[in-house]
């Protein structure tokens, strides 16, 4: 019988390649010592088969498995951060010829403001990298001065602010739990919250 394995062939990293005797023989005997009929190829190697035939004919044949060497497609580690603002992804790596991210929009970076894993598929020659990353997006701290208020002449409030929340700033800089008010104006409070993240 005919040995014919096909041409050395290049596959991509993570691909696999089922080589297949000749459908006369009775007998295979593969270079890593298998018996069957067919050869599941799943790393680079030199493959050879010898055949055999009821009448005793053999012949043999071989065939190169190699595999491209891709460059690293990385988004990053897992990451998080605070509500309001945004993460630019940058997929871009050598000889992409194409984007595709999860989300089915296309181009080397993708701008997220959303919790949720996020993949991209780039297309290099014949072959894919990908990678994966998962964003979290982490809520601001409640902090509630309370109300606009209407005070009557010589008459003072005292602002408590109302919220889990640290290190905190007024309008003026100063940073007291309490801020007592005389004069009319615009009073704000700025403070983190226990994940990090501030609000005003």
């Amino acid at each position: 019988p005919l040995v014919d394995l096909g041409n050395d062939t290049l596959l991509c990293p993570g691909a696999s390649l089922v080589l297949h005797g000749p459908a006369s023989a009775t007998s295979n005997f593969w270079s890593d010592g298998s018996t069957g009929t067919s050869l599941l190829v799943q790393g680079p190697a030199t493959i050879s088969l010898t055949a055999s035939d009821a009448l005793g004919c053999s012949s043999t044949g071989s065939v190169t498995v190699s595999y491209a060497v891709l460059p690293t497609l990385s988004l990053g580690n897992d990451t998080s951060f605070c509500s309001g603002n945004s993460l630019l992804l940058d997929a871009t790596v050598g000889g992409a010829s194409n984007y595709v991210w999860s989300l089915g929009s296309t181009g080397s970076t993708l701008a997220v403001s959303t919790s949720g894993s996020y993949s991209v598929d780039a297309g290099i020659g014949q072959c894919n990298a990908q990678d994966t990353i998962q964003v979290t997006v982490l809520p601001l701290p409640s902090i509630s001065l309370g109300n606009d208020t209407v005070l009557c002449p010589e008459e003072q409030l005292v602002l408590t602010p109302i919220g889990n929340i640290a290190d905190l700033v007024w309008q003026d800089g100063s940073s007291t739990t309490q801020y007592l008010v005389d004069s009319a104006g615009t009073y704000w409070i700025s403070g983190t919250g226990p994940n990090g993240c501030v609000n005003t």
